[in-house]
């Protein structure tokens, strides 16, 4: 049996290994804790206690331990003393069986930082009496942080509620959780009428019907940015809207941030209408209107063929603005008169770093025409290595920019037009032929102006009064029959775009007088041809070129009665160069005469 002594040893050595056990479960734990008997006394501190002491300059022989904690804050004075007779206060209290546990945050701000803490008082018994632990620890970071969170808050509400743009916050289902005031004021609706609806009841069904269909792909994670125009209180407004996805912690799309700004009024500015009317009288025209008529019905690519100058880029705007499409933007690019190095940033754009000079991303043409059509104006002139990347998109509708390592996702029609014989191109190897039976679907020819000169007084009457307005004309100016009859009487190897530089002219040496034809113009017996070349910016060499060799062939076949052997002699070429440059220009063989 064992003896008073040994069993007393063996209960010491347990208190000691238990004591030890707690202690380290205490200098284990991150905040400053110290165990207050109920005289109120320290018994016990962990590390934490110890470093803060330590690292605020406290002179407290073993950390305070024996120090009667109560006393030392009901003393305290300065700043914080109220908060330490508070925390005094609710110690006696749990001391007394008056109160099991008591928590608290108080500020404890050093001349160099501010500083907060929280304070929680437990409560414990053993063999000794009631005890109370006191766990002190930094809430520095959280607060920095919730001040910071609160002042973000407080920022965006700022941006939110002052914003002239529109801001719509929408969620998983497509439904408006929160709108900022600029929209209540353009719908006459509180938010609280706005909130829990979807888009048809603002905009209606036929614009909602584009607007989800863009949402849905912000909620695959694309950032989709757009021109469409949509109908508030029955006038059409055009806005450009930017719409992003608003991710959680864990990187997933909870709901979509939309900002739309009204662009209507700059729309006005610089958007020149283009306006085709549909009543020419040539069968040339007509036909080509009828079949541009059917292709705004559909959303199917179009390539326009045309010598340059003859109005495709005029009817492939009709087109769009006949189109389901043209509540959407309009974009042309001339391939011909971008550089081969800039050509792919232009139509793709480009990623920061892509190359020097790329410090910020930019959106290619193909993502701005979002919604609405891209114009390849000139696509005879696309390097082979763009036309097969262009391939690539027509087939998958994505593209990556230039330097970046994302598909890029976009909802917009292609159109191309070209003064070239793709056919000969094909054959040539200077354009792919894959790409051409792609772009090939749907083919417009554009009859030049020598093929509808009976058009020429309704394209007379539609180009003078926008000259007159460019010239800042006061009055308005009509032109005489005899000089319409001479204008009919050319050949316009430049087509419309020749007319309007003649017209043009004509106004400017014309004056305050009455107009008269800046010519000659005839190239009948007796009279030399002219040619007025315009260096257009959108204009290559290449194209000025082919103005000038179809001017002089078009010269040579009227002076010889359409006699291509006799208008390759005077030219000094052969008949088959004269052959070869008509098929390349696209322009008709003679129809008459000998020499065929």
């Amino acid at each position: 049996m064992k003896g008073p002594t040994q069993s007393r040893k063996e209960n010491e050595r347990r208190d000691q290994s238990q004591t030890g056990f707690l202690q380290s479960i205490l200098d284990a734990l991150s905040a400053h804790i110290a165990v207050i008997d109920e005289s109120g006394r320290i018994v016990a501190t962990n590390v934490a206690w110890r470093m803060f002491a330590e690292a605020n300059g406290m002179t407290w022989s073993d950390w305070g331990i024996g120090r009667n904690y109560i006393e030392i804050c009901e003393r305290a004075a300065g700043l914080f003393s109220e908060e330490a007779c508070d925390i005094a206060k609710n110690i006696r209290l749990i001391l007394n069986g008056q109160l099991e546990q008591y928590y608290c945050e108080y500020p404890c701000h050093s001349p160099d930082e501010k500083r907060w803490f929280q304070v929680r008082l437990t409560c414990f018994s053993d063999q000794a009496g009631r005890k109370v632990v006191a766990a002190h620890e930094s809430v520095t970071e959280l607060k920095k942080a919730q001040e910071t969170i609160r002042a973000n808050e407080e920022m965006f509400r700022a941006v939110f509620e002052s914003a002239d743009d529109l801001i719509l916050i929408k969620d998983r289902d497509l439904v408006y959780a929160r709108v900022n005031p600029a929209v209540e004021r353009l719908f006459g609706m509180g938010a609280d009428e706005i909130i829990g609806r979807r888009a048809q009841h603002l905009w209606g069904s036929e614009a909602a019907r584009h607007l989800e269909a863009a949402d849905r792909r912000v909620l695959e994670g694309e950032t989709v940015e757009e021109e469409f125009t949509r109908t508030v209180h029955g006038t059409e407004l055009t806005f450009h809207d930017s719409r992003i996805p608003l991710r959680n912690a864990e990187g997933e799309t909870h709901g979509i941030c939309i900002v739309s700004r009204d662009v209507t009024d700059r729309l006005k500015f610089v958007q020149e209408v283009q306006v085709i009317d549909r009543d020419y009288p040539s069968e040339a025209m007509r036909i080509a209107l009828r079949k541009g008529q059917r292709a705004a019905s559909v959303d199917s690519l179009v390539l326009l063929l045309g010598e340059s100058g003859s109005g495709k880029d005029h009817l492939a705007r009709w087109i769009h603005d006949h189109s389901p499409r043209s509540r959407g933007p309009f974009f042309a690019i001339n391939c011909a008169a971008v550089s081969h190095e800039l050509a792919e940033s232009e139509l793709f754009g480009y990623e920061p770093g892509a190359f020097t000079g790329a410090r910020t991303r930019k959106r290619g043409l193909l993502e701005l025409a979002e919604g609405g059509t891209l114009l390849m104006n000139e696509i005879g002139e696309l390097p082979l290595s763009l036309q097969a990347k262009l391939l690539t998109f027509l087939d998958s509708k994505s593209f990556l920019r230039v330097g970046g390592d994302k598909h890029i996702r976009i909802d917009a029609r292609l159109m191309a037009a070209t003064h070239r014989n793709l056919e000969t191109e094909v054959a040539e190897g200077r354009f792919l032929e894959a790409l051409f039976y792609r772009l090939n679907v749907f083919l417009i020819r554009v009859p030049p102006l020598r093929e509808r000169r009976e058009d020429l007084p309704v394209l007379v009457n539609q180009l003078l009064p926008s000259l007159a307005v460019s010239l800042q004309l006061k009055k308005p100016v009509e032109l005489h029959q005899d000089m319409l009859k001479e204008l009919q009487d050319y050949s316009w190897p430049g087509n419309i775009r020749e007319l309007r530089n003649v017209l043009e002219r004509s106004l400017i040496v014309s004056e305050a007088g009455p107009m008269r034809l800046d010519g000659p113009l005839s190239t009948g017996p007796g009279k030399q041809p002219a040619l007025t070349i315009c260096l257009d910016p959108d204009r290559t060499l290449n194209q000025i070129v082919d103005e000038v060799v179809g001017f002089l062939i078009t010269h040579a076949l009227n002076q010889t009665d359409q006699n291509a052997r006799e208008a390759a002699r005077r030219l000094g070429i052969s008949r088959d160069s004269i052959y070869r440059h008509l098929r390349k220009l696209d322009m008709k063989p003679p129809k008459r005469g000998k020499g065929h």
